[in-house]
């Protein structure tokens, strides 16, 4: 049997962190910009912090319902791409 040494759940939780901490950065950008004058932000470069992630799907769980379970929990949590 081809399993993985971590349960099904591990790398869409960790998705998960990644894609809110980058969310977050988004954000937190955003606001410090509306709080810059117009020169600041000339000065200030904008950084793409939307999250574009590609996660392993190859998790060794294998089966029809293992993989439709994990690419749903893929998609709640964010992840724009799995192989």
């Amino acid at each position: 049997a081809d399993l993985a040494s971590y349960p099904l759940s591990q790398v869409p939780d960790e998705a998960a962190s990644l894609v809110r901490a980058l969310l977050a950065a988004d954000k937190n950008q955003h606001f410090a910009r509306a709080r810059m004058s117009e020169s600041e932000r000339r000065k200030t470069p904008v950084y793409d912090f939307r999250p574009f992630i590609i996660a392993d799907a190859d998790t060794g769980h294998g089966g029809d319902a293992h993989v439709r379970n994990l690419i749903r929990r893929f998609v709640e949590v964010g992840v724009s791409g799995y192989h």
